[in-house]
Formats: C-alpha cells, structure tokens, sequence
C-alpha cells in the first residue's frame, strides 16, 4: 500500500459512511486496483460488514448474472428478466443488515449484474466497491455505456501510476533492502510506476540472476526486460517499452570500429560511453603520428579504472603528442594516476609542465584533488587572496570548476559560488571544452563545497538532487559512486542519517568496481560516522576494518573522524581527541580551512571545546564562512558553559541546516542550564534536542547521552503529553478515566520537575508535543 494513501482513506470514509454508496476505482492496467480492493474488503470486515466479491470476466459477461452464480441460490421455475432482477435484489440485500459488494472488473459484468448492482445502490442497501480499467473500449463503441449509472451514483477515484519516490519506497519494500540509484531509476521508467509490472521485472531479475544484492544494496547488472507472461497481461494500446539498455547511448547506430575516426572516440568519452570510446580508440593507435587517439583511448581506460594499463599508453603518448593540450591531458592523467596511487597529485616545481592555460589548469586541478587551498604557498593562518584565474578557451570550465572548489576549500563560499553559473554556461554551450567530464565533477564538488559552508543546507540537498537527475540520464559510469558520495555527504549534513547510509553505501559499492578518483577511502570514512551517529557501532567497525589501508591524504580526515568518533561512543571516558587535532593542523597547513574548523568542531562537540574555542575563532574570522562562525560560537559557548549563548547557536545551526550540530549544541545547552539549577530552561533545551535527534532518524552523540532528562512517571508524562496537546483538564480525565483532581496533581508534579510553572511551557518541555491552546488550569 505505498503511496496509496489517499485512496485508502477515500475507502474508509465510504466504508464507515451510512450514506454512501460506495467508490469506483479507476486506472490502468497494473496499478493496484484489485490490491486496494482486498484492502477494502479488509477495512470491511474490521467495520463488521458482510462482503460479497464478485469478479467480471469474458468468461461470465456473455451469461445472464454468471458472475452471481457463487452467491445466488437457484431460482425457482424459469424465470423472465424482472423474476431474476428480484431473485438478485432479494438475495443480495440480506436481513436488515448493509453488506459491502466488492466487483472486480465491472466493466466485465453482464447488464442484468450491473442493473442489479444499481438498485441496490440507489435504494442505500449496499455499500458497492468496483473497479474498472481506465480508457476501456466497449465492444460496441455505439451501445450506451452500462455503467453509467453506476459512476452518477459513487464518486470515482482515479489510481495513478506511482511517482518516483514512491517507487523508491515499494522497491525497498519488496526486496527487503536498498535498491542502488540507477537501478531504482531504471525499473521506475520500465515499470511506468505500476506495481504489478514492477513485481514481475523483479521476480524475472531475480530468476535470471540478474538482480542481486551485496551489502544490504540491491543492483541490476545487464539489459532489463518485461517478461512475456508480463507483455501478455497488458494491451498492446497501453503497453509500456518491452526492454530497456543500461547503456542509452550505445544503442544509437554507429559506423563499424574501423570506419570510424578519433572525432567519434572523442564523442563517446563526451557521452560517457567509456567502453565504446576505448574500442574506437584502439583501432586507431596503431597508426597515431600525433597521438591524438592515444589520448582518447588514455581517457577511455583512465575512466574505467584500469590504471595499470596506463603508464604504457602514457609513455607511448608522450612520444608523440605535439601540442600544449595534448602534454597537458598527459600530465592531468599522470596527476590522477598518482592520487589514485595514494601519492600527491601536484608536482614540486609548478612550472615543470609549462605555463599555457591547458598547464595552468592542470596545476589547478592536481591543487584541488591533492586538498591545496587558494593560499597553498603562504601561512596557514594567513587570509587567501581571491586572485581570480585568467584561463580562457578550451581549459576554462576545468580550471574554474578547480578554482572554485580551492575557494571554498579555504572558507570563501561567496567568491566560489559567484564563478560557478559562468563555469556551467561555458560547459552548457562550449562542446570543444577539454576534459569536460572532470569539470562537471568538479563543479559539483565545488558548489556542494561552498553551499555547506555558507550554511545553505537546503540548496545544498537541492543540488545533490539535480546532480542526480542529471546523471541517471547517461550511461552507468564512474561518475555514479562520485554523485552517491556527495549525495550521502549533504544527507549527513542535513541529518538524514537513513538517507545517508543509502547514499554512502551505494558510493562505496560503487567504488568497489571503479575507483578512478580514489573515493574509496573517504566513502568507508564517511559511512562509518553514519554508523557510529546512528548507534550501530558493529557495522561501523565492520565498514573501517574494510577501509583502504593506504588512503589519499585527503581522505585522512574522514577516516580519523570516524575512528575517533567510533572511539568516543565506546568509552565512558574523557575521548581521545588528540589524532583530530593532529589532521586539522594537516589540513590548516593546505589552506583548508573548511576540513580544519570541521575536525576542531567535532572535539567541541565530543567534549573538549577548551582545547580548540581559540583555533575555531582565528579560523573563522580570517574565512569569514558562516559556518565556520556557528562552530566558533558553539565551542566558545561551551567553553564558558553559557546555556543562553547555546540555546542561540542551535537556532542558527538549524536555520543552517546542520540538524546534527545543532542538536548537539541544545544538548550542551541542556546541560549548561542545568548546572546552572536553571531545570525549566535545562528541560526547554533538552526537548529542542531530543526533537532535533529524533528528526535525524535516532541520532547518537555524546553531547545527547549528558542530557540529564526529568524523569516523569507513565502517567504523569501521558497527563502531560495530552495537556501539551491541547486537552483541558476535564478532557485528559475523560479520556483516561481520571478525576480532575488526580489529573491536576499529574500535572502538579509534572510541572515540578520539568521546571515550569504554566501549561504554555509544556509544548516546549516534552519533545513531539503540540503547542497548547488550553487555559491553565493548575497555577
């Protein structure tokens, strides 16, 4: 029943309803109709209602009440047309009882079962559930519709396919776990968002292997197809397309391999088709005098991962290539060949590839990917210059998505995000962009980047939203894991925590397969502080046990963040913050100043803001982020133990949305009040918290076990509750058959130890309630 909702409660209303007639439900084949129908007929039987089910089919529509024959006893004698419309009424009516008559098919009934199903619910005798395909074409398009009648008298409703997320959801549903993103994708557009067609694609995957499961993630590998018992089930008007390809481009006619030219390699590595590119590519190296199919096929191979194949290709390309941007796409792929080999990417003499704007942006992105913010040459403390990077033609779009991210990486989201919209024009329009495909990761890297320390929560779900549609319509890539990473990264920003280790898993699953930008590392990082915040500490050891043992340095800080973190939940001790400090310094000492002030807020966070309150305020004012400026107020306030300052930090924080920092901070402030013997304050912060907590999905820190929670009694906190909700007093006695007086003395204590003194502050007090609307009425 997902996603059915609406429908189920128009049912249930006409159901419990004595005047109404009943409801029609409408839509196309594979929707559920007949599903809900079961659905009404159990509604039914919890009302008391007696059901009879009657089912249309070919076979019974060409005799006189055919689908009745299971419910009508014989007639006597030979009776006319008005005997037998008698007979029906007669039976079907019962003894002073209103039973529910639940038709499947309708459309399939005979007109002496429809006539009858007529009367009865103009006479208010029955309760009629039917169904009935929508855009159904009679036999005779002349003959008046015998079901008219019948949809004047109940209201119809319309079953539409399913949307999307909807889809999402019955996918996990019915395979017990998470379905990866592309596959998800793929079986929403086969199926149209019918349920029956989606079970059936499902059942076949399985049978044919094809779908399979590892880890928790569900995935289809290879070509997707309706079964032909499933094509049978549906009219060849309506039916949806039979097949699908995992890999859309591919499919469109190409000329032979060996007709074809390094233009066409080039344009398949523009659309992603990898495997397509490297297959023209090869053709053609053999006689390359410029190396410019070397450099596509280098491009095809890098992309899918198989860097051992590389350094011959490289070498053989270096013979060759002539040009500024020819050495300029070797000495990229040599600096992502390094990082995927756990080394840096930039070389130590920035001027030993040269100095065009194809080396100039090939520096930039090796800055970028080595985690070498805009000021990599002067003092970490010092405040970056915004130097912007003169690099025009073919190199533009990979130089400034590079740029962009090194700005944010150093605290400066506002410069960063005003070069982007120029970056993303130049992509959109200029299809001779080098390197085009790094950009655009890039690019989203660096928006994602500025949008979180600029503390634009919901812009930044919104892009990680755009960036998946727009790559679920390419081929299935290396890219995907890319775009789940950065994805899992703003749900655990967000403090979507389910949503995050989705995300996250299918990015480490990914990576498993192709890893061209060393991912590897700081998807287990980032999956295992998902674990460690959600509670599951097994699967968070499980998921760092598995965790590249020589990581990117770059992905130092997400392993040791979560290490540390995983450290802190399993010991009642002062956490050992030390390996945090160590990398923030690292990190400080590229300039990146964003990761510096994140690892110095997680020690505040984890109960140390004595050690780092100084840091995260220089840090802060020389980037300026927002972001950074709620860190620094968070752990100064915490420092000085000021329950006030808190309270206003967890405001900002989740008008940020950082929903996890921010509950953390109300938690601090819970305690701050509470040593302050300021209990009704202490109870206002802790409520703050537990609510942010229980909207990240049952978040887990530290700060949240110190809350020191009034223990209320069962019955005081179900008087509370029912207060805070609204409910007078005379009401809470009512419903919990209850005098007032003992009411008023739940209520009495209640306020006693959560500090308060009216019942306007309950609302705030006690985590899921209402705002009350009821007058005191204990002082």
């Amino acid at each position: 029943m997902v996603g059915r909702e609406g429908e189920l409660d128009v049912l249930a209303t006409a159901l419990a309803d004595q005047e109404a007639g009943g409801v029609l439900l409408s839509g196309p084949t594979g929707v559920g109709r007949t599903r809900l129908l079961r659905e009404a007929v159990r509604i039914g039987g919890d009302l008391g209602l007696r059901t009879v089910r009657i089912t249309g089919s070919t076979a019974s529509e060409g005799i006189t009440l055919g689908a009745l024959a299971h419910v009508l006893p014989q007639p006597p004698g030979t009776p006319d047309r008005f005997a037998l419309l008698q007979h029906a009424l007669t039976a079907l009516r019962g003894d002073g009882d209103r039973p529910l008559i639940a038709v499947d098919d309708a459309h399939r009934l005979d007109e002496l079962t429809i006539a009858v199903l007529e009367q009865l619910v103009l006479g208010g005798d029955v309760v009629v559930v039917a169904t009935e395909p929508s855009g159904h074409t009679p036999s005779d398009p002349a003959a008046p519709d015998p079901l008219s009648t019948l949809r004047d008298e109940v209201p119809a409703v319309t079953v539409a396919p399913l949307p999307d997320r909807h889809v999402e959801r019955l996918l996990d549903a019915m395979l017990g776990g998470d379905v990866e993103a592309r596959t998800s994708h793929r079986l929403t557009i086969l199926s149209r968002g019918r349920p029956l067609f989606l079970r059936e694609l499902l059942r076949t995957g399985c049978e044919a292997g094809r779908l399979t499961t590892e880890d928790g993630l569900w995935r289809w590998d290879g070509g997707m197809e309706l079964p032909r018992r499933f094509r049978e089930l549906v009219p060849a008007a309506s039916r949806p397309p039979v097949s699908d390809s995992p890999d859309p481009p591919a499919t469109a006619p190409a000329p032979h391999v060996e007709l074809a030219g390094v233009g066409e390699a080039a344009r398949a590595n523009r659309e992603l088709d990898h495997p397509r590119a490297e297959r023209i590519a090869r053709a053609l190296v053999h006689d390359d005098p410029d190396g410019v199919a070397h450099l596509e096929l280098i491009e095809a191979v890098r992309w899918q991962d198989r860097s051992d194949e590389l350094d011959p290709l490289l070498e053989s390309a270096e013979r060759r290539v002539l040009t500024d941007d020819g050495r300029a796409r070797v000495a990229l792929t040599r600096a992502l060949l390094a990082r995927r080999r756990s080394k840096p990417a930039s070389r130590p003499d920035p001027g030993a590839d040269g100095a065009g704007p194809a080396h100039t942006a090939v520096r930039e992105t090796a800055a970028r990917i080595d985690g070498l913010a805009l000021s990599e040459g002067r003092a970490a403390r010092e405040r970056p210059d915004t130097g912007d990077i003169a690099v025009e033609g073919p190199w533009a779009a990979l130089a400034g998505a590079a740029r962009a991210g090194r700005l944010a990486a150093a605290g400066r989201p506002g410069p960063a995000l005003d070069a982007l919209d120029r970056i993303r024009d130049v992509l959109d329009h200029d299809g001779d962009q080098a390197e085009a495909t790094l950009a655009r990761l890039l690019l989203i890297d660096a928006e994602m980047s500025a949008l979180w320390v600029a503390g634009r929560g919901e812009d930044l779900e919104h892009v990680a939203q755009q960036a998946h549609r727009r790559n679920l319509a390419a081929i299935d890539w290396a890219g995907d894991a890319w775009i789940a990473w950065h994805r899992g990264r703003a749900a655990l920003v967000r403090g979507n925590l389910a949503d995050a280790a989705r995300r996250l898993t299918e990015a480490r699953s990914g990576t498993a397969r192709r890893d061209p930008l060393a991912l590897a590392a700081d998807c287990a990082g980032s999956l295992a502080l998902v674990h460690v915040l959600s509670g599951d500490l097994a699967r968070a050891r499980e998921t760092m046990a598995a965790a590249p043992s020589d990581p990117v340095e770059t992905a130092r800080p997400s392993l040791v963040r979560a290490q540390v973190w995983l450290d802190a939940a399993g010991r009642s001790g002062a956490p050992a913050v030390r390996p945090l400090l160590d990398v923030a310094r690292a990190a400080a000492a590229r300039g990146d100043r964003v990761t510096e002030v994140v690892l110095l807020h997680d020690v505040a966070r984890l109960g140390r803001a004595d050690l780092v309150a100084g840091r995260l305020e220089e840090s802060s004012r020389c980037s300026g982020a927002p972001l950074a400026g709620l860190y620094a107020a968070h752990a100064a306030a915490a420092r000085d133990g000021a329950g006030d300052r808190l309270d206003r930090v967890a405001a900002g924080l989740v008008a940020a949305g950082a929903r996890p920092d921010a509950a953390d901070a109300a938690a601090a402030a819970a305690v701050a009040h509470h040593t302050a013997g300021d209990r009704r304050r202490s109870a206002v912060s802790a409520a703050h918290a537990v609510r942010l907590a229980d909207e990240c999905g049952g978040l887990r820190t530290r700060a949240l076990s110190r809350i020191v929670r009034p223990h209320l009694t069962p019955r005081e906190r179900e008087v509370a509750e029912l207060a805070a909700n609204g409910a007078n007093n005379a009401e809470v006695a009512r419903r919990l058959v209850l005098s007032v007086r003992t009411v008023e003395t739940h209520l009495a204590h209640a306020y006693a130890k959560l500090g308060i003194k009216t019942r306007a502050d309950l609302s705030a007090a006690l985590p899921g309630a209402r705002p009350s609307t009821a007058p005191d009425a204990v002082r």
